[in-house]
C-alpha cells in the first residue's frame, strides 16, 4: 500500500529533487515542506484500519499534491534533458494510470 507502488514514476523524479530544490522559488519549497509536515502529522494522528473500500493510498494524496510544483521542477531539471530517463518516466506513468484504471473498475 505504499505510494511508490501506485505512483512508480516518482522513482524517476526523486533523483532530480536536489536540482529542483535549487531552482524552486520559496513558495514551491514551502508547499513541499508543508505537504511533508502534513503527511507526518497524518501518519501520527490517524490509524490505518485496513483500508476497506479504498483501492490505493489515502494519506499521501495531499502531500503529493502539495509537492506537485517541486515534482514538476524535478521533471524539468532531471528528466526532460535525458531522453532515456524520459522514456522510463513515460512507461512508469503509463503503468500507474493502467493500475489505477484497473483498480477503479474491478
Amino acid at each position: 500500500r505504499g505510494f511508490l507502488l501506485w505512483s512508480p514514476f516518482l522513482l524517476v523524479l526523486i533523483p532530480g529533487l536536489r536540482a529542483a530544490w535549487k531552482a524552486a522559488p520559496a513558495w514551491v519549497r514551502g508547499s513541499a515542506l508543508g505537504g511533508l509536515v502534513y503527511l507526518l502529522v497524518q501518519y501520527k494522528a490517524n490509524r490505518f484500519s485496513g483500508g476497506g473500500g479504498f483501492f490505493t493510498y489515502r494519506y499521501p494524496l495531499e502531500a503529493l499534491t502539495a509537492a506537485a510544483p517541486l515534482l514538476y521542477l524535478s521533471y524539468r531539471e532531471w528528466v526532460a534533458p535525458r531522453p532515456r530517463i524520459g522514456k522510463a518516466f513515460v512507461a512508469l506513468s503509463s503503468a500507474s494510470i493502467v493500475v489505477h484504471g484497473l483498480g477503479s473498475i474491478l
